[in-house]
């Protein structure tokens, strides 16, 4: 950052146009983490980098419009082909719940023969269990109770 600073003090730095080009990057920087997520704050941001980097330099001396293209384009295909929706996935997931009652009455089989405990699959999950007696492997099950990652279970109806 600070030797970034001194290129630019050695440079003839059009300072008005470096804040513009900041206020652009911010534009992109907060777009995440807003909750909806207006189109007008990016192409905003995009126009103010623009405009920042064209002018970026006094006395003739300047950036190459192609580069200014190049730097734009890819962080905006970035910004809209991989980080919002990934960003939109993750919103839009229903929350985690992971409640005893949700286990409470489901129907699995016998993995591992509970001796009295042994494995369990569950709703395509595999469960350490325990039931009051001996059941096979491959035998119906119903779940009565949950605690903490061990199911307690009893024979279900084939």
């Amino acid at each position: 950052m600070i030797g970034a600073l001194a290129m630019l003090a050695a440079l003839p730095t059009n300072l008005g146009a470096l804040l513009i080009l900041m206020v652009g990057v911010l534009g992109f920087a907060v777009l995440p983490f807003l909750r909806v997520r207006p189109l007008w704050i990016a192409l905003a941001g995009l126009v103010l980098q623009a405009g920042g980097s064209l002018a970026l330099y006094n006395n003739g001396v300047s950036v190459s419009p192609l580069l200014i293209a190049v730097t734009l384009v890819l962080p905006l295909a970035y910004h809209m082909l991989v980080l919002m929706p990934m960003l939109n996935r993750q919103r839009n997931q229903p929350p985690v719940t992971d409640r005893d009652s949700d286990l409470v009455g489901m129907k699995g089989r016998v993995v591992a023969t509970l001796n009295p405990i042994g494995s369990v699959l569950v709703n395509n999950e595999t469960w350490t269990a325990e039931a009051g007696r001996k059941i096979e492997a491959g035998m119906p099950i119903i779940v009565v109770d949950r605690e903490g990652l061990k199911l307690i279970v009893e024979p279900g109806q084939g």
